[in-house]
């Protein structure tokens, strides 16, 4: 264990406090009527990183609007810190079956969706608590979660497929979630206290040693904020 290996830290395994409202009980026709959906279409939620090296807009961007089928609703979220040309570009393509997403509360959108389009987002894993299908286009990591492509002309199969058979990678992402958010439960932020206050009542200070001296990391953190105060 590395708490264990450095002994300048401790570990304390609670979950993930940010999904405990998306893992509450929910009622799909009320999520559907609060947001304006239609619930005789399937929605495809599409939700990249915004970071330009991993973002995949710019490939799914000409794609889009020949892609999208009558029955279904695309909803486009973007990250608070995704690029506002990205954002007005999307925004020229809203229609009956495209809507852009403003809103920062993503749960709505994570209940109503039948299946999510990514990339590298953390957005995936916490679809994943749902059980429901993921597509990433160019991950580098876990792929096994659901179905990875390559090639954007293979969107269009990659959520067929998803919605044929949402339950095609349901162990893979159960193996996932369990090395990453133990927990099924909507108790994490409680564990988070309860640790917390474990900790600060315990005689920690008195075994745990001092962090050792990282130079070069507080120089790359200054430099990234431009901040030399």
């Amino acid at each position: 264990m590395l708490a264990q290996k450095h002994g300048y830290f401790q570990v304390a395994e609670t979950g993930w406090p940010k999904v405990d409202l998306l893992l509450k009980p929910f009622e799909r026709n009320d999520v559907f009527h609060k947001i304006g959906l239609q619930t005789d279409k399937k929605v495809i939620l599409y939700a990249p990183t915004f970071s330009p090296k991993f973002k995949s807009s710019d490939k799914l961007f000409p794609l889009l609007p020949a892609v999208i089928r009558d029955d279904e609703t695309w909803i486009v979220k973007f990250h608070d810190l995704m690029d506002r040309e990205d954002k007005r570009r999307f925004k020229q393509l809203e229609s009956d079956n495209i809507r852009v997403w403003e809103h920062s509360d993503n749960i709505p959108l994570l209940h109503a969706a039948d299946v999510l389009i990514s990339d590298t987002s953390s957005i995936v894993y916490e679809f994943m608590l749902l059980d429901k299908p993921v597509i990433t286009i160019d991950a580098g990591v876990r792929l096994e979660k659901g179905i990875n492509i390559g090639n954007i002309d293979q969107l269009r199969n990659a959520v067929d497929r998803s919605i044929a058979d949402p339950k095609e990678f349901s162990h893979n992402r159960q193996r996932v979630l369990r090395e990453i958010q133990p927990y099924s439960d909507h108790e994490n932020a409680a564990r988070v206290l309860k640790a917390t206050e474990a900790i600060l009542s315990s005689d920690i200070h008195t075994t745990v040693k001092r962090k050792p001296l990282n130079l070069f990391r507080k120089y790359k953190v200054r430099k990234m904020f431009n901040y030399w105060g």
